[in-house]
C-alpha cells in the first residue's frame, strides 16, 4: 500500500505541490545514497542551493571528503532524527555538480553493487536490493501495462 503523501513527504499537502514546489534526485554512487533537493530559501550569489540527504552519516562524510577534495568548503552536517532523512548538508548548487560530474566520470565497473557494496555492509546490501527490487517489480508492472 502506497503511504500518505503527509507522511512520505512531511510538509506536502498533495503529491503535485511536492512535484512543483522542489526539484528532487536521488543517486547511489560507491560513496552512498544521497537525496538532493533544491534548497526551499536558502541561495548562494542568487542561485537556490542545494540540499543534500542521506540515510547514514558516513554517507555524508563521504561526500564531505570528496567536496573537499574538488575544492569546495567541506559542509556542516545536521542531525535531523526526526524528519524523512536522518541527516542533511547544505551546499552550493556548483558544488553538488562538480561531485556528480566527477562521480559519473570515475565510473568503471559493470556492477554498481559489487562496487559499491565492496565491504561486508549486510544492511546497506539489503536495503539496495530492496530498493532495486521494487523498481524491478515497477518495470515489470510498466512492461504489462504496455503491452495490453
Amino acid at each position: 500500500m502506497r503511504p500518505a503523501v503527509s507522511e512520505a513527504f512531511p510538509g506536502a499537502s498533495s503529491a503535485e505541490e511536492m512535484a512543483v514546489n522542489s526539484v528532487a534526485m536521488w543517486i547511489t554512487t560507491k560513496d552512498g545514497f544521497y537525496s538532493a533537493v533544491e534548497h526551499r530559501t536558502l541561495s548562494t550569489d542568487d542561485v537556490p542551493d542545494i540540499m543534500v540527504r542521506a540515510r547514514a552519516t558516513e554517507d555524508l562524510a563521504h561526500l564531505a571528503e570528496r567536496l573537499e577534495q574538488l575544492g569546495h568548503q567541506p559542509p556542516e552536517m545536521e542531525l535531523t532524527p526526526d524528519a524523512d532523512y536522518y541527516c542533511r548538508i547544505t551546499i552550493p548548487r556548483r558544488a553538488w555538480q562538480d561531485y556528480a560530474s566527477m562521480a559519473a566520470g570515475e565510473i568503471s565497473y559493470d556492477s554498481h553493487v559489487k562496487e559499491a557494496l565492496s565491504g561486508d555492509d549486510s544492511e546497506r546490501y539489503t536495503a539496495m536490493f530492496g530498493c532495486w527490487s521494487a523498481m524491478n517489480d515497477f518495470q515489470q508492472a510498466v512492461r504489462k501495462r504496455e503491452a495490453t
